[in-house]
């Protein structure tokens, strides 16, 4: 099933989209989190990764921590449903941190706050590529948040049997139509002894 394609633009490509400020109150229908481990010596896995960031994300990047690949099914959002896509590769060197950055600034660095030093594995992230399935979150997403949002078609089917349910998705550029991911995720209800 296909969440949303080119018709979600309306007729010749417009369609009026009504700003959706903060905060947002969701409902997600479908949460995957795939982790992995970047490593500085695996050069199939660090092209990969930079292919998939701009050169100045590319000069930051410590390719340590921990990367994530997170899909979502939101049902309900202010504008409306979609599926989203984040590429995290890992850590980042903070710009907050850098006492380059800080000689003249007036922000309080995010690693001052207490919250994100207590959770090392977000701590230094950052989203390298985003893919949503709506124009309004797009939108939404770069004039509210300032997330530099792609739109991309997904599609999404779900085979479940007893004790099992899989999930096949494949995301694909929108304007390019060039395949972005294509997962199979299986969940499983083990009995217990």
């Amino acid at each position: 099933m296909v969440l949303s394609t080119k018709a979600d633009r309306g007729q010749n490509g417009f369609q009026v989209i009504e700003a959706a400020p903060s905060p947002w109150v969701t409902k997600v229908e479908h949460f995957f989190i795939l982790p992995f481990l970047p490593s500085k010596t695996n050069e199939d896995q660090q092209h990969e990764i930079s292919a998939h960031m701009v050169p100045e994300d590319t000069a930051e990047y410590r390719a340590s921590g921990i990367g994530y690949i997170m899909i979502l099914r939101y049902a309900n959002t202010p504008v409306g449903p979609y599926d989203e896509i984040m590429f995290i590769p890992g850590a980042f060197n903070s710009p907050l941190l850098s006492s380059k950055s800080n000689q003249n600034s007036t922000i309080t660095p995010l690693a001052s706050i207490s919250w994100i030093q207590a959770h090392p594995l977000i701590h230094d992230a950052r989203i390298a590529q985003i893919y949503v399935s709506s124009e309004a979150s797009l939108r939404n997403g770069r004039v509210q948040f300032g997330i530099p949002k792609e739109l991309a078609d997904f599609e999404w089917s779900k085979t479940s049997s007893r004790f099992s349910t899989t999930h096949s998705i494949a995301v694909k550029d929108r304007i390019s139509g060039i395949l972005f991911a294509q997962f199979e995720i299986r969940t499983e209800i083990k009995k217990m002894k």
